[in-house]
């Protein structure tokens, strides 16, 4: 069920972690785990200085994101594994390795949060007119993106390890390879 960044929190009736306190932030995340993390994934993008392509004028890299969720018992992930080969990580094996001490757990018990970053309409409009090479903001926007999106997973995984929920990017996790990237790939999470 994806959802969209900014919008009206419904423990507080104002935009969400814009003016929300820490009492009915509290509320939320004990009522609504997806609307209180899509709500922090979107307060990121809308407020944080580091979404930005970089340029003099300050123009932001993305849009208000799309955020989903899906089971670690999702059979997509296994039918990865099928399809292309024994190497590649499901969600319980990411979590197993980047919590080796824990208790095993189910792969039913962990949910996979997967965001979309869009590109600005000037950004797409500029793109869409190129017609043999990148344009300028979709350079800019591929290298300083990717920095944003890194700072995004260290938020996300920051405030969920604060409100007490084991949290794992795993391309930040110690154990991926960006050699290789074929353990898992973020994109496969990210699915209609």
């Amino acid at each position: 069920m994806p959802a969209t960044g900014i919008r009206k929190c419904p423990a507080c009736a104002s935009p969400a972690r814009g003016g929300v306190n820490q009492e009915n932030e509290g509320k939320l995340m004990q009522t609504d785990r997806g609307a209180w993390i899509t709500a922090i994934i979107g307060h990121f993008v809308a407020s944080s200085n580091e979404n930005t392509l970089n340029t003099p004028t300050g123009e932001k890299a993305f849009d208000p994101p799309l955020v989903g969720f899906s089971t670690g018992s999702d059979p997509l992930y296994d039918e990865y594994v099928s399809h292309i080969g024994d190497f590649y990580l499901r969600p319980i094996d990411i979590f197993n390795r980047a919590f080796p001490e824990e208790a095993p757990v189910s792969p039913g018990a962990l949910t996979v949060i997967s965001w979309v970053l869009p590109s600005t309409p000037h950004t797409r409009y500029d793109q869409a007119v190129e017609t043999k090479r990148p344009s300028e903001r979709w350079v800019y926007l591929r290298h300083h993106g990717e920095h944003f999106n890194e700072a995004l997973r260290r938020h996300v995984v920051k405030e969920l390890s604060e409100a007490g929920i084991q949290a794992v990017a795993p391309v930040l996790a110690p154990f991926w390879s960006k050699s290789s990237q074929g353990p898992y790939a973020p994109c496969h999470a990210s699915f209609d």
